[in-house]
């Protein structure tokens, strides 16, 4: 029997009715134009229940019970979802762990010589054209070298302090080491020997490490109020100014992306897909880096958006901020 399954390498951004003829699917790889006589809620219901594992026996009885549609009007639909490739028919796989192998996406192999030559072949078409994006964003203003202090194991330390933080808070060695190996760079490398490329303390798919770190210091010894830009290849703070207008007197800890780098070496819309897990995987890194240096680290629901420097943090976009 034909099983269906929503095509997972796709990610439904949303759904927008065009006009009463059709309707365009935006999803992060692909827009798809979809000239129907129906409104968009019946693809967005077809696709939401295709995202396990379905049979036509399902997909029949309950579009016969929602929508009241005959059998040939679902199978219409639903071919042409497979047509473009948002569901899939029998041709994809579903391992043990969750993943689904689709047969109708091309995949890169680098582990064969010729897919790593091809890339870079791409790769230097690119710099022909223009200069890769600076791989940290530097400003004007007054530096400050940050001293580095020696520390212990930070992976053993971080599993086996105990949750609660000591209520001491924390030192001013602490928190520069918080910095450095929260998100400092260990070394800067070349990529295909073409362009400059971070290595950092947390992942980053391609060495793309697409965030910004700027701190709000309001109450940090020997740091001056005010608004400060972390250099993570110098360790180094860039004083930016006072405390943004609008902005709460209290410590924090602004992290920006800058999508640019995301972009520029892969041209493809899965970028987004990528700093998404890159902010996972910085989150999950700081959590435990805060925990080996005390310092108790509060997400804020609401990000603050203001101007450095005469340019807008919604070009970078301020995608994480922490109180500290």
């Amino acid at each position: 029997m034909i099983k269906y399954m929503t095509n997972p390498n796709l990610n439904l951004l949303w759904v927008n009715t065009k006009d009463l003829s059709g309707f365009v699917l935006t999803a992060i790889n692909q827009d798809v134009y979809i000239n129907l006589d129906l409104y968009s809620v019946i693809i967005e219901e077809l696709i939401v229940f295709c995202n396990k594992e379905r049979g036509q026996d399902d997909i029949i009885q309950h579009f016969k019970k929602h929508f009241k549609l005959e059998k040939d009007d679902i199978f219409y639909i639903l071919e042409l979802l497979v047509e473009k490739k948002l569901i899939l028919s029998s041709e994809f796989k579903i391992f043990s762990n969750g993943w689904v192998k689709n047969y109708n996406v091309k995949y890169s192999d680098y582990s064969k010589t010729d897919t790593l030559l091809k890339d870079k072949e791409k790769m230097r078409s690119y710099l022909d054209e223009e200069s890769s994006p600076p791989i940290i964003e530097s400003y004007d203003g007054r530096k400050i070298n940050l001293p580095l202090y020696p520390t212990e194991s930070l992976l053993e330390k971080a599993f086996s302090i105990e949750e609660e933080m000591k209520e001491k808070g924390f030192s001013k060695k602490e928190f520069y080491n918080f910095l450095y190996y929260g998100f400092g760079a260990v070394k800067e490398a070349k990529f295909f020997d073409l362009m400059p490329v971070l290595l950092k303390f947390y992942p980053s798919n391609g060495a793309r490490h697409v965030f910004e770190l700027y701190i709000i210091a309001a109450n940090i010894s020997d740091l001056s109020k005010g608004l400060y830009h972390y250099n993570c290849l110098e360790h180094q703070l860039t004083y930016l100014g006072k405390i943004p207008e609008g902005c709460a007197d209290i410590n924090m800890i602004l992290i920006t992306s800058i999508f640019d780098r995301m972009q520029w070496r892969y041209r493809n819309s899965w970028n987004y897909r990528d700093i998404l897990l890159e902010m996972g995987h910085l989150e999950a890194h700081l959590k435990l880096v805060s925990k080996v240096y005390n310092i108790k680290l509060e997400k804020c629901e609401k990000l603050p958006t203001f101007k450095v420097n005469e340019k807008s943090f919604l070009e970078e976009e301020i995608i994480l901020a922490y109180k500290y």
